[in-house]
């Protein structure tokens, strides 16, 4: 047992970057046998997560060092993915999972993970849908939505997905259908919700979102989205939707709007909008949900009044 406890400095070590979790080549590289190995199980230093993947006691039992367990295991090209990924890259909606899931090229799904995880392949799985998040490889968000797609999310939870990653700067709704059809669309899985989804697109949240759905069904012409206002390279405003450069609408939720802050912020932005001779219109959650007549007639006035089709 001497020679065990002097392994533990270098298990320690090597399971650092891994957040807890090491491989058997790794510790055999390194100079510990297999018979080492096996010592180090039976007296539960090692605490077995696949055939040839171990997690260090006392090393916590978190759901990142289980990811990372799933990955070191499934090799050096597997990403985190689906909901696990959505949770991993911060996308609304999506809470800390109980399966592990993770995705592989097809030529490597028959790979042991052990219990807890759910191993997912594909024969495409380009560098554009890898990135890191917590130290581990995880698909990018643009292929997470597709991903979800395919496994049967709700259209709720694909919104929330797309609208988050455009508010976090993931990636963009066209991006994510520049990758759909990268990837490929014939006999994809969920291609049909994916693009119904997509025609709401472009917004940062679910009222953004509940509101261009609004203006679609009443057939108001669709706005640009997020559009950033400058004064010699200086940002002055961002508005959530524009129509030309005469009409503005900013759609103002619960949440960010309610200290004294975040009103002066909201007046000079709206300073400088009519100043530049915009129609600026706000709407509030309540408008949005309680009341869609009066959000699709204002724009509709706005519109008409400046000449546009209302």
């Amino acid at each position: 047992m001497e020679g065990m406890t002097a392994l533990a400095p270098l298990i320690d070590h090597l399971a650092a970057p891994n957040h807890g979790v090491v491989s058997a080549h790794n510790l055999i590289d390194h100079g510990v046998s297999r018979r080492q190995i096996d010592t180090l199980r039976r007296t539960g230093r090692l605490i077995r997560l696949t055939s040839d993947v171990y997690r260090v006691a006392g090393g916590g039992t978190s759901t990142i060092a289980r990811i990372r367990g799933a990955l070191v295991a499934a090799g050096p090209t597997a990403a985190a993915s689906h909901r696990t990924a959505a949770w991993m890259l911060g996308l609304d909606g999506f809470v800390e999972p109980e399966v592990v899931e993770i995705l592989v090229h097809h030529r490597l799904r028959q790979r042991e993970l052990g219990a807890g995880v759910l191993l997912h392949s594909s024969a495409a799985l380009g560098r554009l849908d890898r990135v890191e998040a917590w130290g581990c490889g995880v698909t990018s968000a643009a292929r997470t939505v597709i991903d979800l797609a395919a496994v049967g999310a709700s259209a709720t939870e694909l919104g929330a997905a797309i609208d988050s990653a455009a508010r976090l700067g993931l990636a963009s709704p066209d991006f994510v259908r520049r990758r759909l059809g990268v990837i490929g669309r014939r006999g994809r899985t969920g291609v049909r919700q994916l693009d119904e989804v997509m025609l709401d697109a472009g917004g940062h949240s679910h009222l953004e979102r509940r509101f261009l759905t609004l203006l679609r069904h009443a057939g108001v012409p669709r706005p640009a989205c997020q559009v950033v206002h400058r004064t010699d390279g200086r940002t002055v405003a961002r508005v959530d939707f524009q129509w030309s450069l005469t009409v503005v609408a900013e759609v103002n939720g619960r949440r960010g709007h309610a200290s004294d802050t975040d009103r002066t912020k909201d007046a000079s932005r709206r300073n400088a909008l009519q100043q530049r001779g915009m129609v600026v219109l706000e709407f509030t959650t309540v408008h949005v949900i309680d009341d869609p007549r009066y959000v699709v007639t204002a724009v509709a006035d706005a519109l008409r009044s400046r000449g546009l089709h209302g």
